[in-house]
């Protein structure tokens, strides 16, 4: 196992690519540890730490820190904020 118990942070985790991505690391052994804003989603995730709240608040970033137990191998930023709509204006 490439990544045994090394400790992989995953933001934007709690479903979609994300939540892949939290998985693959959980299969190769790694220590998994989620932050997300969908709340009901990520407590639902095994084997893995979740912490809920915005990244991008400075307080919710603070406390995520300190609550951690053990330093940090990986970090993948996956959060994003995601508007759906065209790319381009499409006209007929």
């Amino acid at each position: 196992m490439e990544f045994a118990n090394k400790h992989a942070i995953v933001t934007g985790a709690a479903n979609g690519i994300g939540c892949s991505i939290a998985k693959a690391f959980l299969r190769e052994g790694a220590i998994v540890t989620v932050i997300d804003v969908n709340k009901t989603s990520g407590e639902k995730l095994q084997n893995v730490n979740f912490f809920h709240g915005k990244k991008k608040k400075k307080s919710v970033l603070e406390k995520f820190v300190c609550s951690l137990a053990k330093p940090v191998d990986y970090l993948i930023n996956n959060a994003c904020v995601g508007r759906r709509g065209l790319l381009i204006p499409v006209t007929a």
